[in-house]
């Protein structure tokens, strides 16, 4: 339904896919001797589900593989900085906690 409403196209590059997939040349195969791979569109979550998104056709998009892969690394970071900041408040909080310990300690 989302792939025929955004007629086959990837929303962010304007690439048209005819039909539902199409052949690519990937020199990567074959040890490196190259070879034809079949690409297909792929359905991308705007806010994903993780975080409350659903799957309503308001909140799916049409993309191209490779534009998808660039969503994918940029949420993929986004949670990493996130996890390194969570981490290092509880690492904060963890030390003031403990200096809180021998204060009381001294005036116990």
């Amino acid at each position: 339904m989302v792939l025929r409403r955004d007629r086959y196209r990837c929303q962010d590059c304007g690439v048209c896919f005819g039909a539902r997939r199409r052949k690519v040349y990937d020199p990567s195969l074959r040890r490196g001797k190259g070879g034809y791979r079949w690409e297909s569109l792929e359905v991308h979550h705007i806010i994903a589900r993780s975080l409350g998104g659903s799957d309503h056709p308001g909140n799916l998009k049409t993309l191209c593989p490779s534009c998808h892969a660039l969503y994918t690394q940029e949420q993929a970071a986004a949670r990493a900085a996130d996890r390194r900041r969570r981490e290092s408040m509880l690492q904060a909080l963890d030390k003031l906690d403990n200096e809180d310990d021998g204060f009381n300690e001294i005036y116990d």
